[in-house]
């Protein structure tokens, strides 16, 4: 089964190419979203996405809003975010509110694929530290 990627893109033909660059080239199931609102909606009733790919100039709800939404609802819910300006202080507020990592429109194959592994790799090491916290503060009050 391969991984399912949430994909927040109010713009459909870049959600269309990320979709297709996502799945086809890199073998990802994508979930897409047109809005912030339908995003939290979808993450919500689907517990097995493991990703999001985040636009930050989202209309109504923007992508920030969402992003701090997301870090609070789905901790531990990788998010990349992507943009189509150059601007360095929305990378910078992204970061700062929990993104895993930041992209310019349209991503590059290679450094998308990059920020994908090395997002979902870090999801699953702070999952395996929290486990093996609660296992080790198990095993410390049994004794």
């Amino acid at each position: 089964m391969s991984v399912r990627i949430l994909v927040v893109e109010d713009d459909p033909s870049q959600r269309e190419i990320m979709s297709l660059l996502l799945h086809r080239r890199l073998g990802y199931t994508v979930v897409p979203a047109a809005d912030g609102r339908s995003a939290l909606s979808i993450l919500k009733d689907d517990p097995g996405i493991r990703l999001v790919i985040l636009d930050v100039g989202l209309p109504g709800m923007g992508g920030l809003e969402v992003l701090d939404i997301l870090t609070q609802r789905h901790p531990g819910l990788p998010v990349i975010m992507l943009t189509g300006s150059r601007d360095i202080d929305h990378a910078v507020a992204a970061m700062k509110a929990g993104a895993c990592d930041f992209l310019t429109k349209p991503p590059e194959k290679e450094r998308l694929q990059v920020a994908i592994r090395n997002a979902l790799k870090t999801s699953l090491l702070e999952k395996e530290i929290v486990r093996l916290r609660k296992y080790e503060e198990g095993a410390v009050s049994f004794s």
